[in-house]
């Protein structure tokens, strides 16, 4: 698997700061021009309207995870932005998303958490 990281300008190409971090016409925009948009560079789909992102990610017969894949990594040039390699929750579909994302939330629980604040306060 090839991992790339692309800074969000190659996708967008904003022109300034204020449509890079609040970039609601550039959305309006892809919504009504563009609702399924083919992005050659990154080689992604990019979806914009609720139905139709709310099909892609349930329909996973049409719309599978498994496969492979080269991972876009937009804005995460650092090793904390890019996914572990052994997590493959992102690259699985039901029933095995469903395991793996349950032993994922139990590590997750308010609670759990509570126990690692001392040490994320250490930090």
């Amino acid at each position: 698997m090839e991992n790339t990281v692309y800074p969000p300008s190659e996708i967008t190409n904003f022109k300034t700061k204020s449509e890079h971090f609040f970039p609601v016409a550039w959305y309006k925009k892809m919504l009504e021009q563009h609702p399924v948009y083919y992005h050659a560079g990154t080689n992604t789909w990019n979806v914009f309207r609720y139905e139709d992102v709310k099909r892609v990610l349930t329909d996973y017969a049409l719309f599978s995870s498994v496969r492979e894949r080269t991972l876009v990594n937009v804005g995460a040039g650092t090793k904390e932005g890019t996914f572990p390699e052994r997590l493959n929750i992102h690259d699985s579909d039901p029933p095995e998303h469903r395991k793996a994302r349950s032993l994922f939330s139990a590590a997750f629980t308010p609670r759990s958490l509570k126990t690692w604040e001392p040490r994320v306060e250490q930090s």
